[in-house]
């Protein structure tokens, strides 16, 4: 290895240089970006609030007379939400850290995403396309808006899937995780 791939290398940022920067825009994300959706707020607030608090509303998709949606993807949210309800029983403060949460996954996978392609085959660029799909990531407003919303599931799957390519293990368990 010569002394200049090897000084390239070392300047090369990785998931602990891109992860504080992603996480303060999706934190961002999760304290001031509003609910843009009706069906957010019935598909998984109010069913995740009826979970932790017994009492909300129900849409029919929920209903035991249709059962066409299941609590399980709520569950999922509610594991964070009962662990601030222990600290804090204030439900605004809940509702913040669920977001919080999901921002923060969301965080860490973008950081994982932008820190394989500056050591994969793509980092003979120079470290130029991690740095540009950094500004791409953190300064779309979709993305913005989306980082802390329970239904972009995807959204927190794919840049993990993507920054994965390489990767065969963590590609066949993140494939294993979706086809269960």
């Amino acid at each position: 290895v010569s002394s200049v791939s090897f000084f390239r290398l070392r300047l090369m940022p990785g998931f602990s240089t891109f992860f504080p920067a992603l996480l303060a825009v999706r934190l961002l994300a999760a304290a001031y970006s509003n609910i843009s959706d009706c069906d957010e707020t019935f598909n998984y607030w109010e069913p995740l609030h009826y979970v932790l608090h017994g009492k909300g509303l129900q849409t029919w998709e929920y209903s035991p007379a249709f059962a066409l949606r299941s609590y399980a993807y709520i569950e999922l949210h509610a594991l964070v939400g009962r662990l601030v309800v222990l600290f804090s029983p204030d439900k605004v403060v809940t509702f913040y850290a669920v977001r919080a949460a999901l921002a923060t996954l969301c965080a860490g996978s973008e950081a994982y995403l932008l820190s394989s392609l500056a050591t994969s085959r793509w980092a003979s660029l120079g470290g130029r396309l991690p740095a540009l799909a950094f500004g791409l990531l953190a300064g779309s407003c979709g993305l913005f808006i989306s980082s802390a919303v329970p239904l972009q599931c995807a959204r927190r799957r794919s840049p993990l899937r993507a920054g994965s390519r390489g990767n065969t293990r963590l590609l066949w368990g993140l494939w294993h995780w979706e086809h269960c």
